[in-house]
């Protein structure tokens, strides 16, 4: 049993239901939704979420949409990135970079 609210196929299914136009973090909300974020919102609203993935993705880089979600090596890095965040965000109640 996974010890965070959130599975990997939150994270593919959400990585794949994006779009590459925006500047976006995965992030996962303190309530544990995996959510794709425009960085400006997350920046000005970061007590909103438990943790993000450390890397923004740039529009255009392809690290979101459809070809990004079949990338098991990159939806295995975000995460388990974000468990580490999560656990994190648990311990101490505060917004973590998850590394």
């Amino acid at each position: 049993m996974s010890s965070t609210p959130f599975t990997r196929d939150d994270v593919k299914n959400a990585i794949k239901n994006g779009t590459d136009d925006k500047d976006q973090y995965v992030a996962v909300t303190r309530d544990g939704k995996v959510v794709l974020v425009e960085i400006r919102k997350l920046q000005d609203n970061w007590e909103d979420y438990s943790t993000r993935f450390p890397e923004g993705f740039d529009s255009g880089n392809d690290c979101i949409g459809v070809n990004a979600s079949k990338d098991d090596k990159h939806v295995d890095s975000v995460h388990d990135a974000l468990e580490k965040g999560w656990k994190k965000f648990m311990k101490t109640g505060r917004h973590s970079i998850a590394w």
